[in-house]
Order: structure tokens, then C-alpha cells, then sequence
């Protein structure tokens, strides 16, 4: 395993945090013609991922997306699982993850587009960016790591672009240990290195990165397994 980490489709801010953990590239190419040299990649914020990669639809157009984008990124994705490569999100990257690992997002919520406090698994409280109008919703493979500390949204849109009931934590945190993904829906990119939600995220890649999966969820999750019904 190398020590080079990809990001994808990022800017310098992007940049900048992803030097913590490695040798950062931006060139896809590098990556798929030596994935070997490469221990981590990052996926960043942008469009929302299509619906039909977690089989809903969005006939009133809730959901607006870059199906190319989203092809693309599928493919460094599975390459990064086929050669054991950690890989983290932020933002719209953390929804890509999880839709890649089978979970599925809630089409739009509502009260995420400004600054709010969150609660984490290992029981830091910190304020984050919010930016994004979907919400990761895992699999029963997936663990939720942060959660919004005070509902936000007053509506929960799902498939088909219909209103449901949704009783469950609003997610900012996701793990998924078999696939070694760990990401996040704030973006710690904007905030400052000194800022607890930055430094969470930044020692939760390098546990990623340094732990095993067991050593890694008895030190974030513990006893306590978290689902989106919790």
C-alpha cells in the first residue's frame, strides 16, 4: 500500500485538508493506472448523486445530479474497494459513499443550510458547515457516527419525491467498516484546523487509516450501534 491520496474533483481547500493524510493527486488517471500507490481517496461536495443508483425516482425533480459524475465516480470507487483502498467523503461524497454501499438519501430536508451543532458517537459536541438539502440514510451494514444535536428539517422527502414520516436521527456521520468507508456531511474543508469539527474529522481519517475495523468501532461506536431508527 502506497501513500498517495486522490481527491476527487477538489479544489485547494479539498487540497489542503487531504495533505494530512498523504501525497495528495487529483489525476484519476495516476490512480487508475497504479491504484497500488494509493491509500486513501476523498470524495467531495457537489451535485446530488442520481436517484436511480439507489433505485428511487425524482419525478418533481428534487434531486439534481451529474449522472456523468456519478459514472465516473463509481468506477474509482470500485476500483478503490477491489484493491483495499480506505476512502472518505464530505458533503455530497459522504452521499455518494453511502449510496455505494447500499444505503439510500432522503431527496431534500429542510434546515440544513446554515451552521448548527452536532453530537458524535464518542460524545463530542461541535458546531459545523451545512450546506446540503439530502441526508445519508445507511444500510444495517452502516453505522452513523454524527447526528444533528436538535432536528432541523420540518419535511422529510423520500422516494419519488414524497413527503414521509421520519422519526430518525438527522445523519452527518457515516461508517461502513467493510468497505473502510468513513465520511462526513459537513465540510470540515471551510473550518479552521484549530476548530474541533475539523480535527474530529481529520483523526477520524487517520484512525481509517491506522486502525483496524475492530479497533476502530471499539473507539467510535463501542457498545453503542447506532441506526438511522435510533
Amino acid at each position: 500500500m502506497g501513500d498517495k491520496v486522490l481527491v476527487v474533483s477538489g479544489n485547494a481547500s479539498y487540497v489542503s485538508l487531504a495533505s494530512n493524510f498523504g501525497e495528495v493527486v487529483t489525476n484519476v488517471k495516476e490512480f487508475n493506472n497504479n491504484p497500488g500507490d494509493f491509500k486513501l481517496v476523498m470524495f467531495t461536495g457537489g451535485e446530488d448523486v442520481c436517484p436511480s443508483f439507489y433505485n428511487h425516482s425524482s419525478p418533481k425533480n428534487f434531486c439534481s445530479y451529474n449522472i456523468g459524475r456519478d459514472l465516473a465516480e463509481e468506477g474509482i470507487f470500485v476500483t478503490a474497494l477491489e484493491n483495499d483502498i480506505s476512502m472518505t467523503g464530505i458533503c455530497r461524497g459522504s452521499q455518494f459513499l453511502n449510496v455505494m454501499c447500499g444505503g439510500w438519501l432522503m431527496h431534500h430536508i429542510t434546515g440544513h443550510s446554515v451552521n448548527h451543532k452536532i453530537e458524535t458517537s464518542t460524545g463530542h459536541n461541535f458546531e459545523v458547515t451545512s450546506t446540503h438539502h439530502q441526508m445519508c440514510i445507511p444500510n444495517e451494514d452502516g453505522f452513523i457516527l454524527g447526528w444533528s444535536k436538535y432536528k432541523h428539517s420540518k419535511y422529510y422527502f423520500g422516494n419519488k419525491d414524497e413527503q414521509i414520516d421520519y422519526e430518525g436521527k438527522e445523519v452527518e456521520s457515516i461508517y461502513y467498516p467493510d468497505k473502510k468507508v468513513f465520511a462526513v456531511q459537513y465540510h470540515p474543508e471551510y473550518m479552521k484546523p484549530i476548530s474541533d469539527a475539523y480535527r474530529w474529522y481529520k483523526n477520524g481519517v487517520i484512525d481509517l487509516l491506522t486502525l483496524s475495523s475492530i479497533a476502530f468501532k471499539n473507539k467510535y461506536i463501542g457498545k453503542t450501534y447506532l441506526t438511522a431508527a435510533a
